[in-house]
């Protein structure tokens, strides 16, 4: 199926036609025209109304989305995707104003699918309606992600700004029901405005649930709560634990919370501790039982992770997508195998070769182990099998193989010439 380019806002609007497709982007979008979009409500969110969800795959291609503006403050579900099944990755959304209800994030609103190497920043708004349809345990927000449920989240991160007058709020995900989160990390302010006693408020998560599992993840988030709030469940990284957290820290100078929330077992350190390569790969470290993929600047390689040690916190690098090595591969098969690791075909060039096969892969460009985008097209050198003059043991030609084309180049058949 081929994918479907996106250009400007008004083709990341029409999306909404076609939930099942695959897209990418192909530039930088500036959405500040939603603004004025919607008699005011701004960017209707992919997947709209709640019945529809995402299934596709949304290639970002390091990409940025600019200006996003949702103002839907009755409405639930409001993000970018208001609710993701599918494969999202690369994709950056910067500046975005979201306000809604519950379940409200900068990227997606519910995530059942996977996010890959995507970064969001702006401000996330929750606000509680009175009488509202929305019951409580609905009512989350997260700089990425409101809620995640069976999904996966992987080495992306949020700078937004969560202000919220209810329950589960995070930097980087609200409530985490059920699924991973790894290698990932949130730097922006989470404020609980009103006096809420059952508000889960966390640097980088609000809730874990009990079949959520949280790894490799770091908060510099300013964490804040009206008085009268019940300050055990604010904490540096996370609101409230059921689930499992594991090798991941918060910023207690910058966070402005000394302990965790309920039952955390994330581990808080100074600034200048979260800035120690030492944090992350010694496991003489408090807090760390499993070294994270990391690499100081000047070594760093293709890891995961990287740090100006001593000078900065740790920084995602690494695009979402390594190359298979599809070398010997039939063009189909190799077709199937990249298109299964969310990467396209890109140019073929064809050639005879008198030793390899016709339709097998001989060579590749990236090759094998490379990492990229998601979306990016790898090039293959395909074989056209044998070719030229068959000669006899005297060295006589006896045959000549000769390929018919059409105008395009394209090879119709073969014919043997004695």
């Amino acid at each position: 199926m081929a994918v479907v380019e996106i250009a400007d806002v008004d083709e990341l609007q029409a999306v909404n036609a076609d939930l099942s497709a695959d897209y990418m982007l192909v530039n930088d979008i500036d959405a500040s025209a939603t603004t004025g979009w919607n008699d005011g409500d701004g960017f209707e969110p992919i997947g709209f109304p709640a019945s529809n969800s995402f299934t596709g795959r949304f290639y970002g291609r390091d990409y940025e989305i600019t200006g996003l503006y949702i103002n839907r403050p009755t409405e639930n579900r409001q993000s970018l995707i208001r609710y993701n099944a599918g494969f999202v990755a690369d994709l950056h959304v910067l500046g975005a104003d979201v306000q809604g209800q519950g379940i409200i994030g900068v990227l997606v609103g519910s995530n059942a699918g996977t996010i890959a190497c995507c970064t969001t920043s702006g401000s996330v708004t929750a606000v509680e309606v009175p009488d509202s349809s929305v019951p409580s345990f609905g009512r989350q927000a997260g700089g990425l992600v409101g809620a995640a449920i069976g999904s996966s989240i992987r080495e992306s991160s949020s700078s937004a700004d969560i202000t919220v007058d209810h329950r589960r709020a995070g930097g980087f995900v609200g409530f985490l029901q059920s699924g991973d989160i790894n290698d990932c990390y949130s730097t922006g302010s989470v404020s609980l405005t009103t006096n809420n006693t059952a508000g889960y408020i966390g640097g980088f998560v609000g809730h874990v649930g009990t079949y959520g599992t949280a790894r490799r993840s770091y908060s510099t988030a300013n964490v804040s709560a009206t008085e009268g709030s019940n300050q055990n469940y604010v904490g540096g990284f996370c609101g409230r634990r059921d689930g499992s957290i594991s090798d991941s820290f918060w910023d207690k100078e910058t966070s402005g919370q000394d302990e965790d929330g309920y039952n955390g077992t994330a581990t808080g350190k100074t600034t200048s501790q979260m800035q120690d390569i030492s944090t992350y790969n010694d496991t003489t470290t408090t807090g760390l039982n499993s070294v994270w993929d990391i690499a100081t600047d000047a070594n760093w390689v293709d890891e995961i992770w990287s740090i100006n040690d001593g000078n900065d916190y740790p920084k995602l690098k690494r695009p979402s997508s390594q190359v298979p090595d599809v070398i010997g591969s039939t063009e189909t098969s190799a077709a199937t195998t990249l298109d299964n690791n969310n990467l396209l075909v890109g140019d073929e060039i064809r050639e005879w070769k008198q030793d390899i096969p016709e339709s097998e892969v001989f060579d590749q460009d990236p090759l094998g182990g490379t990492w990229v985008v998601a979306g990016f097209g790898v090039d293959l050198w395909i074989s056209l099998g044998s070719t030229g003059v068959y000669v006899n043991m005297n060295g006589e030609p006896v045959m000549c193989q000769v390929y018919v084309r059409d105008a395009g180049e394209a090879v119709l058949g073969k014919v043997n010439v004695k």
